[in-house]
């Protein structure tokens, strides 16, 4: 069986592993994307083919960024993607800050105005 984490502990462990490798926040997320990217493609429902629509469903806690992460890598590789974005109890502004935090620190300065 395998284990699952709570909210909470997902929570923690991401904390003490920023805390102790140390690792930049938008790093682990890429981290997490491509080790769930490379599990998604062995499914024997995808088949290595990117004919089929993948829609990601994330949310502005801490793992929605891995979620756009692992729609990035997929939109990359040719599959048709879709993402939706639940705005729960944390205020949107406050996710796109952080959004346009990661990408700045990884590409630099946004074009677009959208996050």
């Amino acid at each position: 069986m395998q284990k699952i984490l709570t909210t909470t502990q997902l929570q923690q462990a991401d904390a003490y592993t920023i805390a102790n490798e140390p690792i930049a926040s938008y790093l682990l997320m890429e981290r997490a994307a491509t080790a769930f990217f490379n599990l998604f493609l062995q499914l024997p429902c995808v088949n290595n083919t990117n004919d089929k629509p993948v829609h990601i469903l994330a949310t502005t806690g801490n793992n929605g960024g891995d979620g756009l992460c692992v729609a990035y890598l997929l939109k990359l590789t040719g599959f048709k993607v879709r993402v939706s974005i639940f705005f729960g109890k944390q205020p949107p502004e406050r996710f796109f800050l952080l959004l346009r935090q990661n990408y700045k620190s990884k590409y630099g300065q946004p074009q677009s105005h959208f996050f």
